[in-house]
């Protein structure tokens, strides 16, 4: 017995795949244990205003979370050096 192929089977189950792959949790990410290459990307969170804030600076990761945002989780480690500039958005 074959099974009829369906595009609407196979998105649905990469798209399940993907969302499995982007809810895991990267807290259990380490300075530690990364290569001297890259460094941790942290994400706070302000729940008063809603947003998510990224930051590679250990210092202001600390400084926003005195000030009451939470989490503070390693969201990706990044490259240590790079040519390619990253900016900040706000939205007011």
């Amino acid at each position: 017995m074959t099974k009829k192929f369906s595009i609407k089977k196979l998105v649905a189950g990469v798209l399940a795949a993907a969302m499995v792959v982007t809810a895991l949790p990267v807290s259990g990410l380490s300075a530690k244990a990364a290569d001297a290459d890259t460094k941790p990307v942290y994400v706070l969170y302000d729940a008063n205003r809603g947003e998510h804030y990224f930051t590679a600076d250990a210092g202001e990761k600390d400084g926003l979370l005195a000030l009451g945002w939470s989490e503070g989780n390693i969201a990706w480690m990044s490259p240590a050096k790079s040519n390619t500039p990253v900016y900040g958005l706000y939205n007011p």
